[in-house]
């Protein structure tokens, strides 16, 4: 706190405590949906912005300030995700931008529909509400450079993943596959 009070950098901690007995009926990707909504209801700095950029995982992104550099004036941004070519897709949720108005009114209403199957869980959902085309969102110009361990499936990232990324995302560009 003290280092960002030193750079004119605001924090802010927010804390709270999931429903466990909804998180065990509908999946982990309840408590995830919870906290951003929770962030958006109580959060002082959210209250004078218009989107959240979440980060899921167990990992850091390295290049953070290079894709909030490159974000613009986006409110809402996701990660092409190569996997919807699969009859269930699944969005890319290790970072997204979304803005209150989306969220509350897209994603949230739709919580209850996550369960512990494939297509119940918060990346297919996600999917199926950007497939429906019914607001407008960008791809992240940057992609992440994701080093950890991703929290639900226990893949390992090092930072140099993001090679594959970048030939997806130029493969999207160059013959329009794939997009949402």
């Amino acid at each position: 706190m003290n280092l960002a009070e030193s750079k004119g950098i605001e924090i802010e901690v927010l804390l709270f405590k999931g429903d466990q007995q909804k998180c065990a009926k509908h999946s982990i990707g309840y408590s995830h949906m919870e906290m951003v909504n929770y962030a958006f209801e109580n959060s002082q700095l959210l209250s004078a912005n218009e989107s959240i950029l979440v980060m899921d995982g167990r990992y850091k992104i390295i290049n953070i300030d290079k894709i909030i550099k490159n974000i613009g004036n986006a409110t809402c941004a996701f990660i092409p995700e190569v996997m919807r070519l699969k009859t269930n897709g699944l969005c890319d949720m290790r970072l997204y931008l979304v803005n209150n108005q989306i969220f509350t009114n897209y994603f949230w209403p739709r919580r209850f529909e996550l369960s512990l199957d494939r297509q119940g869980w918060v990346e297919s959902l996600y999917d199926q509400v950007l497939r429906s085309k019914k607001f407008y969102f960008s791809s992240f110009i940057t992609l992440p450079r994701c080093v950890g361990v991703q929290g639900s499936t226990g893949a390992k990232w090092d930072g140099n993943n993001v090679i594959y990324y970048y030939i997806k995302s130029s493969l999207l560009s160059l013959f329009g596959l794939l997009k949402y």
